[in-house]
């Protein structure tokens, strides 16, 4: 069975800003949740830092029925309540410097936290903004080439007219075709990078503008 290729269609390009992707990819991307996660957990492993090197103050309570006799079965028998409470504080005096330094080392590894998570941000907004532009610019390269090979089209129908009727020879109506088959080509190159742009941003984003809903969903 003879096998026809049939040339697809473009994807409608998508009329959104940068913001509007930058909203998409905050939302669906995970190496932005990811990044968001490690800033919250190092501002948190600051604070623990502080909590377990600083003054500590513990409340302990507690509840018991106490008995004694000679007779075993005595015992659980009348017992008397017995409750207490107890406040403990805990004050560092002297630590040879090493509150200090577990702080100060929980700060630097969260400050080299927060410093990676923003660059992976501000590199996913960058690839954005150079996605969204060169979909663009594919777009416009596209519609040329797409003009161009519909031109080619017709001059080889013309052509072949002609040449059917006597009015040109032979080597006019290759040289058509010849073109025509070249224009045909760019197209279908061009189609390519269009569509590699698409589903580059689409991928950037965790949307699928296609189906109108995120990858996720699909």
């Amino acid at each position: 069975v003879p096998i026809q290729p049939i040339q697809p269609e473009a994807p409608t390009l998508p009329d959104v800003e940068v913001s509007e992707l930058a909203a998409m990819a905050q939302r669906l991307r995970p190496e932005w949740l990811e990044a968001q996660a490690a800033i919250l957990n190092a501002e948190r492993d600051i604070d623990q830092a502080r909590r377990d090197n600083g003054p500590r103050l513990d409340l302990l309570a507690s509840f018991g029925l106490v008995r004694s006799d000679e007779n075993l079965s005595e015992v659980y028998s009348d017992p008397q309540r017995e409750e207490i409470i107890q406040l403990q504080l805990s004050l560092p005096i002297v630590d040879g410097g090493t509150r200090r330094a577990a702080i100060r080392q929980a700060e630097a590894f969260a400050n080299y936290t927060q410093q990676e998570a923003r660059f992976i941000q501000n590199q996913l907004l960058g690839d954005l903004q150079i996605s969204l532009t060169e979909l663009e610019r594919t777009a416009r390269t596209l519609e040329l080439a797409e003009d161009i090979s519909r031109l080619a089209e017709e001059r080889f129908s013309i052509s072949q007219e002609s040449y059917l009727l006597g009015a040109m020879p032979l080597t006019d109506l290759n040289l058509a075709q010849r073109s025509r088959d070249q224009s045909r080509r760019a197209y279908i190159s061009q189609l390519r990078d269009y569509c590699l742009a698409y589903h580059r941003l689409s991928l950037l984003t965790g949307y699928d503008f296609i189906n109108n809903q995120p990858h996720s969903e699909l």
